[in-house]
């Protein structure tokens, strides 16, 4: 898979409030984006960990992204199983060159999308990441946590700064995922959206290696010989 990143311009943010369907949902506005969708490039080396797309939302740009610095947030996302994670993919937007660190998090969620409190896996520490426009990347995961399949996906750049944050896509081609995203860092944390225009879904993907169950006929035969 070819994979490299392109750069665009931004706008400035600014916030308001609303009430929504689930909670408080707060509404903050998104930022335009012109141009088409970047293309994932892999961080770091190697061959790319084994695992199937479970869920996929980097196809369909919106032409919006968010800022969203120094904070830490969430989105929904509803994979079509669960399983061993060995992969994920992230996008993001920073105007100014400079690198920046972004952390990511998986929280466990249920279909309608409880408040993240169990954290499954990371934090997952992704260093000296470009800035200078928009930028997709492939992250392998070696060791991964089992995931539901319904899970938060956190994220978190680590710099502070104005016209930093993910892209927003919609819709995802693999799972689906809610019109909003849990923000931890804001006062009060909790559900966020962009007034429905665009959705609030960011720019990820989730690669899963699905867990074989035992089979009862064998586990039946394995006890019979312990028994024997």
């Amino acid at each position: 898979m070819t994979r490299r990143a392109w750069m665009i311009c931004a706008a400035m943010l600014s916030t308001a409030s609303a009430a929504g369907a689930v909670g408080t949902v707060t509404k903050v506005d998104a930022i335009r984006l012109p141009g088409p969708a970047p293309v994932l490039q892999q961080y770091g080396l190697g061959d790319l960990a084994g695992g199937t797309l479970f869920y996929d939302n980097t196809v369909n740009p919106t032409g919006f992204f968010t800022s969203r610095s120094n904070q830490e947030f969430a989105d929904d996302l509803h994979m079509i199983a669960g399983g061993v994670l060995t992969g994920f993919d992230f996008g993001y937007q920073k105007n100014l060159a400079g690198n920046i660190d972004i952390v990511f998090k998986f929280w466990d969620n249920n279909s309608i999308d409880d408040p993240p409190v169990t954290l499954l896996g990371g934090p997952y520490t992704i260093t000296g990441l470009p800035g200078g426009g928009a930028f997709a990347f492939h992250v392998d995961v070696t060791g991964g946590p089992v995931l539901n399949p319904d899970v938060w996906m956190g994220m978190q750049i680590q710099q502070a700064g104005t016209n930093r944050g993910p892209l927003i896509y919609d819709p995802p081609v693999t799972g689906t995922s809610d019109d909003y995203y849990w923000n931890f860092s804001a006062v009060p944390p909790g559900y966020y959206f962009f007034g429905g225009n665009p959705v609030a879904n960011f720019f990820m993907a989730v690669e899963i290696l699905p867990v074989t169950p035992v089979e009862p006929t064998t586990w039946g035969a394995i006890k019979q010989v312990f028994a024997d």
